[in-house]
């Protein structure tokens, strides 16, 4: 059986162990009439913004678009055409957001009937993202799209897992905080060189793609913009980024009672991690990926094979007693990892299990460091 997982941030196709058939960002274009998908399109999103979208696989809905891209005329158009570039096989069982709704996934179902591909059912993704160690009593887990961050309230009670409910924060996801890296960009090209990689379409997909690359976990402190006349390059204050990133999340209203869990998607963005734990009492990371390996073929197979279901509890896998322990509101000993040319790195672009004291010396990727306090 293979499993689609919907994310506006990217459609991904597994196989029946859990391997990843294909992944690509949910986003479309249109070049001379025909739609491109994926990378393709993304490298035409500030091109061309009009005939770009990338709400669709969120919204699956008949939305009239504001003028057609290529075939398409609707939301759902571009969900049909985009569906197309995959190798679909049935019965094909399908990870939605908490958030959609029964109608939307009639639409998606219908959509799948026009492909000739037969739905096993739909399960919910967070159910499958937080089995690898959600705690006993209620958690919550939460999970980052493009256009939103979504949480989904979590149940484990007499040896099953259940989703209970659902909270999103529409325009707080992934192109929330790459607008406004953007932005702070921006701003230190044009007081530092007098250059707005902004003003044309050109010079801003090269800051649209080299800031996405940072938000998808490769924080760099460089940023190379080629214009007409020659190239300019500019080493960014990152400490600005953590800022804007901070600024991004001021009023998530997050329930302190109870713990959270992270999803990988999350951990991997720069800052975004580092600065929930400021926010919030209890964190945890869910270890989606690793869920998702090991329990989304079994977790599939609950659903009916007589009936198009949506599956929103499960038997826990893994029964854990273990406490969330509280972080503290403050990052404690090192902020900050100086490398070789003398380089400080912010703590919260690493993936590091625990927070080294200053003078610590660390090596990673290959690369030395030497952990220091800044105040």
């Amino acid at each position: 059986m293979q499993i689609l997982e919907l994310n506006d941030l990217s459609l991904t196709l597994y196989g029946e162990h859990g391997d990843v058939i294909r992944s690509e960002p949910a986003a479309t274009a249109a070049q001379n009439g025909d739609l491109l998908f994926g990378d393709d399109a993304l490298a035409r999103s500030r091109v061309s913004p009009q005939l770009f979208n990338s709400r669709y696989l969120g919204n699956p809905t008949a939305q009239a678009l504001a003028s057609p891209i290529g075939a398409a005329h609707n939301l759902a158009d571009l969900i049909y055409h985009h569906l197309k570039q995959y190798p679909l096989d049935e019965p094909l069982a399908v990870l939605t957001p908490s958030y959609f709704t029964n109608e939307q996934l009639g639409l998606f179902l219908g959509i799948c009937q026009e492909l000739k591909i037969g739905i096993r059912g739909f399960v919910d993704l967070g159910l499958v993202q937080s089995l690898a160690n959600a705690p006993n009593g209620s958690c919550h887990l939460i999970d980052i799209e493009w256009h939103r961050l979504t949480l989904s309230q979590l149940q484990a009670q007499d040896g099953h897992l259940s989703v209970v409910g659902h909270r999103v924060w529409e325009g707080r996801g992934l192109n929330h905080l790459l607008e406004g890296w953007m932005g702070v960009i921006a701003d230190q090209f044009m007081q530092r060189t007098r250059f707005d990689p902004l003003h044309r379409g050109d010079t801003e997909q090269q800051l649209f793609e080299q800031t996405y690359a940072w938000l998808q976990g490769g924080l760099n402190s460089k940023v190379s913009i080629q214009g007409t006349d020659s190239e300019r390059e500019l080493d960014i204050e990152v400490d600005q980024l953590r800022d804007k990133t901070q600024q991004r999340l001021e009023g998530l209203d997050l329930d302190q009672s109870v713990p959270l869990l992270l999803s990988d998607r999350v951990k991997r963005i720069p800052f975004l991690a580092e600065n929930l734990r400021h926010i919030y009492a209890q964190v945890d990371m869910a270890d989606s990926a690793g869920s998702l390996k090991s329990y989304l073929h079994e977790v599939c197979q609950e659903l009916p094979i007589d009936a198009v279901t949506r599956l929103s509890k499960t038997k826990m896998r893994r029964q854990s007693d273990a406490v969330i322990t509280p972080l503290p509101a403050r990052v404690s000993g090192a902020t900050h990892l100086l490398d070789d040319a003398h380089r400080a790195h912010p703590i919260g672009s690493f993936d590091l299990k625990s927070t080294p004291q200053p003078g610590e010396q660390l090596t990673l990727d290959n690369q030395s460091y030497i952990a220091i306090k800044v105040t």
